[in-house]
């Protein structure tokens, strides 16, 4: 059973990185992890101690600087980002389950915490072992439903079976439409993974379902087929494998 400090460092590196990386996608690399170290280290200050500043802190540099080597060494890749992501998980992993860095979280902390709780009745409903859960599920969620994206892009790209994209006419001008199989994706690979971690498998019937629905025209061409079951498996594949791994966790 992991601690609540290493929930609670998984959620916030996950969620870091997602925010920086998407929302700040036009800056510079050095640029985007320099402010992801600085926001890491206001993250880390409910842990931080006297006995583990050092430690800590090598932890957070460790785990930007490999995420920052990985990214520019791979040139910011599909399979570069995924994996950039598995190791700044792994690091938080190892880092936040040894000692004196899985300690809990500070005094100034729990006492503020402490007083959140003991004055709200909805706060003290998510303290402990539901708060734990609650920060892996979201970071599950983040991870499959944005990182996975990654790694699947890559292996279809690698495999030669897109689909390519219909030639514009050049006398019309259009602006440009939103992918929405990729934002699809966004949205079925959390919903697999709740239903995954939570035992629901027969709901992912419904999922592919209603996916196929919204297919159903393309999928008489048969270049079109293949790579939507392909597609399929390979989101549904590899969520089921982060599922597995989460539900050990919870």
């Amino acid at each position: 059973m992991p601690t609540d400090v290493v929930s609670y460092m998984l959620l916030a590196v996950v969620g870091t990185r997602l925010l920086v990386d998407r929302a700040l996608k036009p800056w510079a690399l050095v640029s985007r992890r320099a402010l992801l170290l600085a926001i890491l280290a206001v993250c880390a200050i409910p842990v931080a101690a006297t006995g583990n500043l050092g430690l800590l802190a090598a932890a957070m540099l460790g785990l930007v600087f490999v995420d920052f080597l990985i990214l520019a060494v791979s040139r910011e890749s599909e399979l570069g980002q995924a994996w950039a992501a598995a190791v700044s998980v792994a690091i938080v992993a190892a880092a936040f389950t040894t000692a004196p860095l899985s300690g809990g979280f500070n005094e100034v902390t729990m006492r503020i915490t402490g007083q959140i709780f003991a004055n709200n009745a909805l706060a003290a409903l998510a303290r402990g072992r539901v708060l734990r859960q609650a920060s892996l599920l979201t970071a599950g969620m983040l991870l499959s439903g944005f990182e996975l994206h990654h790694p699947i892009v890559w292996a279809i790209t690698r495999l030669g079976i897109a689909p390519r994209a219909a030639p514009r006419a050049a006398t019309r001008a259009t602006p440009a439409e939103p992918d929405r199989g990729q934002i699809i994706g966004y949205l079925e690979r959390p919903i697999v993974f709740i239903l995954i971690v939570t035992g629901n498998y027969l709901s992912l019937g419904l999922v592919f379902a209603a996916k196929t629905l919204t297919r159903f025209r393309k999928l008489n061409s048969r270049g079109f087929a293949e790579y939507y079951l392909i597609g399929t498996l390979l989101s549904f594949g590899t969520t089921a494998l982060l599922a597995i791994l989460f539900s050990f966790l919870l």
